[in-house]
């Protein structure tokens, strides 16, 4: 059991406006990373990356990543003793 983490990156650019391609410009993240992003097949973000792009954006890695919770334990089903 543990947490899930979603990459809500897209929603991050969408507020400040922005694209992949103006962080390229920008030189904050390198063509192959937009193009990893853009396809949704990101598997990993180096720390150093992460930095960048918040720094660039204005944001925090938890406006990157949501921690939502894997197992929810509904407690409507739970044995009372």
């Amino acid at each position: 059991m543990g947490d899930t983490y979603e990459f809500s990156f897209e929603e991050v650019l969408k507020r400040h406006r922005a694209t992949t391609k103006d962080l390229v410009d920008s030189q904050v993240i390198t063509q192959k990373e937009a193009e990893l992003i853009d396809s949704r097949k990101v598997k990993a973000v180096r720390l150093s990356s992460l930095s960048k792009i918040c720094a660039a954006l204005g944001c925090s890695p938890g406006d990157i990543f949501v921690v939502s919770p894997e197992n929810k334990l509904d407690r409507s089903s739970e044995r009372k003793l």
